[in-house]
Order: structure tokens, then sequence, then C-alpha cells
């Protein structure tokens, strides 16, 4: 079956068929995780009484850190994916949804907003999108390279 007007057959190229070819789908693939991320990190703050470990001194500063490390990574990954977007743009959405998500706890029963959470999430934040940004650079360099302008 021809595709209209192309005089190719339109089954031809679908073996052969890159996610980064549908800008719609290379979105999802480069931003789904930071987004699906984010509402893990709201559905978390929303909980009135979240786990943790009580015997660990800053157990609930290392949770913000690691919590937010990971959408760091995220953030990373879908400015390594999505090409010429400046480092401060991920970041800032980061420290903005962290902000938000202090904001939002303050609304929530059992729970607080505070600064020394907020730098704790800013710090993995930054620490898990440094980290991870420089692991995939060097993933990308010994492959030959990013997407166009994603290493500036």
């Amino acid at each position: 079956m021809r595709g209209p007007g192309t005089g190719r057959n339109r089954h031809e190229g679908l073996a052969s068929f890159d996610v980064g070819d549908c800008e719609v789908i290379g979105g999802f693939v480069a931003w789904g995780p930071a987004a699906l991320w984010a509402a893990v990190l709201f559905l978390l703050s929303a909980s009135p009484d979240v786990p943790g470990v009580t015997w660990l001194p800053w157990s609930d500063k290392v949770g913000h850190l690691g919590l937010y490390a990971a959408l760091g990574v995220a953030l990373a990954w879908g400015r390594t994916r999505s090409g010429a977007l400046p480092h401060a743009v991920p970041l800032a959405l980061g420290v903005a949804w962290a902000l938000s998500d202090e904001w939002h706890q303050s609304f929530v029963p059992g729970r607080d907003a505070s600064l020394g959470d907020l730098v704790a999430d800013a710090l993995g934040l930054l620490t898990g999108y440094l980290v991870s940004f420089l692991l995939l650079a060097r993933r990308a360099d010994s492959r030959g390279g990013f997407a166009a302008g994603a290493g500036r």
C-alpha cells in the first residue's frame, strides 16, 4: 500500500523507524520520565505520614536529597534527548517543582514546608543532574555525540 503522493510503500520504513523521528513520541521519551517522577513526588507530598528511617540522623534530608537526585537524573535525560536546551532551564524547572512541593506540603495535615527540605531538594537535584549529565556525555562521546547542541 502506497502512502499518499510518496510513491513508496508506507510500510517500507517501519522496520527502521527511530523514536526520535516523531517529535511527539520523542518528547515523551525525553521528558516523560521527569514528568512521571514529578507526579510521584507530588503523591508522596500529599501523604500525611511518609514512612522513613528513624535511626539515621538527618534521614528526612537524605530522603529529600535522594528523591530529588532521581528528578535531576530524569531532567538530565530529557535535556540530553531533546537537544540544545540551556542547562538552566531544566534545573530551574526542578527547583520550581521543589518550591511548589514544599508549598504543597504546607497544606497537608502532619506535614510542613521547610527551608532545610528545600535545600536538600535543590542539592539532590543538582547532584543527580550533574552526575547523570556527565555520564550521559561520556556515553555520547564514546558513541559519536549527543543530539545537536546537547553538550553545551
